[in-house]
């Protein structure tokens, strides 16, 4: 159990390089309280007035900060994001998807082997494949899966069901031969439909796997993918042999696949990629509805953590690491191309007309000849910009900041300057 704060006035203080682990500030006063290189893994400022508070290279690894007010407060080079014991739960259970893919795999060739055993046509199991695969496309995924689960369940249950009932039926009535082949009939579709799902959710299990490991970090993204995939292999090979490592290898090499897409930001498997990321940083660092408006985030770590409906005006992200792999709704984190700018601050020849970065803070950023024609970049920071030959026709620039910035040859035709600073 860690140390008590809560609701204590700790204004000015100094706890620099003390081990806080778990420690409780809720309620508590701690402005400009000196806390670098302080261990605050799992600590709670939940509601705290930590405005200007200093938690330079600090390890704030599962920390909460709901509510709490850490205006202009510094976060540099500071650890956030997900805790070890966290981390561990999710690598086990990772792994534990691994031999649930493996078991799968097992379960295909089970049901394969029901298919070939009741003479099965491979034009319905094809047939039923099509009817997933555009039921998946024109819906999304998820829904798909749910409905294809419940289908195999129930197709399962009922091919069963028919293939034990049709020899009392037949004995029972004249059109024995007509009802037979009805029964059969129905049957293979059933088991079709049975191994759609099953080829379905082994993907599907082997996709989330493989793209939880590669977001959580927990260990190399590759040795991670190749220790999942060895698992599967494992599992399928103890369990059944032959074919099933064959199914287990095919559907982890898949799942790998498609897990670095989605890592990666594809579109289509954008819903994968939020669906791990919401399971990450519910064990890492929360900044929930605080004001975190002027923090500076220069060099710290930030994947795994969430700011779901912080004040981020005027932050500072400059060679911050992992923002894009933490959760947000703010636009200006969200939108790659204006995070890489807040990150990077180059934004040379870069295009970014229309686009809101109102309330950034761009100080230093480089954006010579950018085009930023009719931008809204109301109260943003550009002190000491360099905006050489840049595009600012119809821009939005009223409140902004843009003490000591290069405006040579930049175009300001139309923009509203309405109580910018220029000097």
């Amino acid at each position: 159990m860690g140390k008590n704060f809560a609701g204590q006035n700790l204004q000015g203080q100094s706890l620099r390089g003390q081990n806080l682990a778990g420690a409780n500030f809720s309620g508590a006063k701690v402005l400009d309280v000196d806390f670098t290189k302080a261990n605050l893994t799992g600590a709670n400022f939940s509601r705290a007035q930590a405005a200007g508070a200093n938690f330079t290279n600090a390890d704030v690894r599962g920390a909460k900060f709901h509510h709490s007010d850490l205006s202009h407060a510094s976060f540099y080079h500071a650890r956030t994001g997900i805790a070890d014991l966290w981390g561990l739960g999710l690598l086990g259970v990772c792994f534990g998807f691994a031999v649930l893919t493996g078991i799968l795999s097992c379960g295909v060739l089970t049901i394969l082997d029901w298919v070939e055993a009741g003479n099965v046509s491979w034009g319905i199991v094809l047939a039923t494949l099509g009817v997933f695969l555009f039921y998946a496309l024109r819906y999304p995924w998820w829904q798909a899966l749910i409905v294809e689960a419940g289908c195999c369940l129930a197709a399962l249950g009922c091919a069963w069901g028919a293939r034990l009932a049709s020899p009392l039926v037949a004995s029972t009535t004249a059109n024995a031969p007509q009802l037979r082949d009805l029964a059969e009939t129905a049957t293979s579709v059933l088991f079709a439909i049975g191994l759609t799902g099953a080829i379905a959710w082994l993907v599907a299990v082997a996709v989330l796997s493989a793209a939880a490991i590669g977001l959580a970090g927990i260990i190399s993204g590759v040795l991670g993918m190749i220790v999942f995939i060895f698992v599967a292999f494992l599992v399928a090979q103890v369990l059944a042999g032959g074919l099933a490592m064959a199914f287990a290898l095919t559907a982890t090499c898949l799942g790998a696949i498609l897990a670095w897409r989605a890592i990666a930001g594809d579109p289509p498997l954008h819903l994968i990629r939020s669906l791990i990321i919401r399971g990450i940083t519910f064990g890492g660092t929360s900044f929930l509805a605080a004001n975190l408006s002027g923090a500076n985030f220069t060099y710290s770590t930030l994947k795994g953590s969430d700011f779901q409906d912080a004040n981020l005006q005027h932050v500072i992200w400059y060679r911050s690491f992992g923002s894009d792999e933490s959760r947000v709704n703010d636009y200006r984190l969200k939108h790659p191309k204006l995070r890489g700018l807040a990150v990077t601050r180059r934004g040379i020849r870069g295009n970014f007309a229309s686009m809101r970065l109102d309330g950034m803070n761009l100080e230093q950023a480089d954006l010579r000849y950018a085009n930023l024609e009719r931008a809204n970049l109301e109260s943003a920071i550009l002190r000491r910009a360099n905006l050489r030959g840049a595009n600012l026709r119809g821009a939005n620039l009223r409140n902004a900041d843009l003490e000591d910035a290069k405006t040579e040859q930049a175009d300001f035709t139309n923009a509203k300057l309405d109580g910018a600073v220029l000097t």
